[in-house]
């Protein structure tokens, strides 16, 4: 509400589109009587060529004091008759650096009735748009002008980087007690960029700086910047859910988002080729990506919660947005379509539709977070947990085996047996055996914590259940709780050790939980079997 009511108050009404009647002139040929803003210019024009538009100015024009047109990647002259009056550029393009896009604000003397002013426009870029400009001329408030016309712009824009700032800060912190807030960071930086890129493109920037060579830098690092994250992002949702194959090309698409950061960047900081030049392969990396994301179902999951629905429909949308963004560019910048609408970015609503749907994906994140809490609070009601090593207990386990039956997701389930026991109890008695167990019930929750759950099915076994998220964690949680073995054995009758075996349900597996852990328990025996025939030998 606020930016509308900036948006309606700032307006110079009194201000005058002076597109008409324009001289054009470039190489040899002069065209007259053009209008500026619907003005193709020729496909042939490179870098170096000059472009001279003329008009001569009414005496309607005398009341208004300020000259505004835009250009992009040009160096600029401006003459009243003969008289210069303004320019802008010509440094940085003799340098062969950035010159940059943006406004152009020609303060005018108070009489310039039945005068000539003259615009002279240098390619600076191979990329530089096909088509002219709207030329205004305005009041003294020109800055309240253009930024109430770009209010809406400002607004996202500053919306999406306090957020992100906001987002990031809280995820960094977060990070410490659980890693599911890597995710709000990445997001975080999504939106900063996304919000900076708006800042930009829409050249709100100019409120602060009129360093074009400067705005329009930042506005390519930024759009570059995005796909890393965003890939980040994508490989961190679908982590142990995909296909090896599929899972690899988002790892070569992130590699691939960083080399091209790399090199254009480093193309553009020696002057080899600027960050514009790069653009055409950023959008088709774009294309290419979204068609693979596509066709490789990337965010198409059954088993999906409802938090990461939520967050699938933002990127989706967010995609969507970008599509669309790009076939508004290419049919302004390079196939010369003239329409005021042409020029409105929609990429920043997508960014905010795609923020929104974020918060509130975490909303139902901290209610489930919540829920949990009240869940584990109940289950310690019920005693869910075994009294003497304070892991979860067989009916624990019996409940979980009911949730994955009812699921069809990836799991693990690892079957573990304790040596030594009976032979502890019979020789040292139940309290011995007591603390055997005890002890190894430390060492088997501290080498899975935060990999899987932890159970004690009863006597001697063990039992432990990691989800897919953790899967790849699993060979180094057993390695551990091999060394953890070995280095806690102290003060004990007999060496801390235990046979194991585990079995993984795969997604669409008919199997149920309890056979998954027959199978464990099966490849446990073996182990158990092969460990004592060493003994003998």
């Amino acid at each position: 509400m606020f930016f509308a009511n900036l948006s309606k108050r700032g307006h110079d009404d009194d201000q005058l589109h002076f597109d008409e009647g324009w001289s054009v002139t470039y190489g040899n040929s002069t065209l007259n009587n053009i209008n500026i803003a619907e003005y193709k210019i020729p496909e042939e024009v490179k870098i170096g060529d000059t472009l001279v538009y003329k008009k001569h100015l009414n005496i309607d024009v005398l009341p208004l004091s300020t000259l505004r047109f835009r250009t992009f990647h040009s160096a600029v002259s401006v003459y009243l008759d003969d008289q210069p009056i303004y320019r802008y550029g010509h440094d940085l393009y003799k340098q062969g650096r950035l010159v940059g896009s943006g406004f152009h604000f020609i303060n005018l003397p108070e009489n310039v009735d039945r005068r000539t002013i003259t615009i002279e426009q240098i390619i600076a870029e191979t990329s530089a748009a096909l088509t002219s400009t709207s030329v205004k001329v305005l009041h003294n408030n020109i800055v309240s002008d253009f930024f109430s016309r770009h209010a809406l712009a400002a607004g996202s824009g500053i919306f999406l980087c306090l957020f992100a700032v906001l987002s990031v800060f809280v995820g960094f912190i977060a990070l410490a007690y659980s890693r599911t807030f890597y995710r709000l960071i990445l997001i975080g930086f999504i939106s900063f960029l996304m919000g900076l890129w708006t800042m930009c493109y829409m050249k709100v920037i100019q409120m602060f700086s009129m360093d074009f060579a400067f705005n329009t830098l930042l506005e390519y690092i930024s759009l570059y910047l995005v796909p890393i994250p965003m890939c980040l992002l994508l490989i961190n949702m679908r982590w142990g859910r995909l296909a090896r194959w599929k899972m690899n090309g988002l790892w070569t698409f992130l590699a691939v988002a960083v080399l091209f950061f790399v090199v254009s960047t480093v193309s553009h900081a020696l002057n080899f080729a600027h960050y514009s030049c790069f653009l055409p392969f950023f959008h088709l990396f774009v294309i290419v990506l979204f068609l693979y994301m596509l066709f490789a179902r990337i965010l198409n999951d059954r088993m999906f919660g409802m938090q990461e629905r939520i967050l699938v429909y933002g990127i989706v949308i967010f995609f969507a947005f970008g599509i669309i963004d790009l076939v508004r560019f290419h049919m302004q910048w390079y196939l010369g379509v003239v329409d005021s609408n042409i020029d409105l970015t929609l990429l920043p609503l997508g960014a905010l539709v795609f923020v929104i749907l974020l918060m509130v994906s975490y909303f139902i994140y901290l209610y489930d977070v919540v829920m949990d809490k009240t869940e584990k609070e109940m289950l310690k009601q019920i005693a869910f947990r075994d009294s003497l090593t304070g892991l979860y207990n067989r009916a624990k386990c019996e409940r979980i085996f009911e949730v994955l039956d009812r699921r069809d997701s990836k799991y693990a389930i690892v079957s573990i047996d304790l040596n030594g026991l009976k032979k502890v109890n019979d020789t040292h008695g139940h309290s011995v055996g007591d603390k055997l167990l005890i002890r190894y019930a430390e060492v088997f929750k501290k080498a899975f914590n935060g990999v899987g759950t932890t159970i004690r099915m009863g006597g001697d076994e063990f039992l432990a259940i990691v989800r897919s998220e953790h899967l790849h964690e699993l060979q180094s949680a057993l390695k551990d709780l091999k060394i953890l073995e070995k280095s806690n054995s102290y003060g004990l009758p007999v060496p801390l050790e235990a046979s194991y075996g585990f079995a993984i349900h795969e997604l669409g597996d008919p199997a149920k939980a309890n056979d998954v852990y027959k199978l464990a328990d099966g490849k446990m025996y073996d182990m158990k079997v092969s460990s004592m025939k060493n003994r003998r030998n």
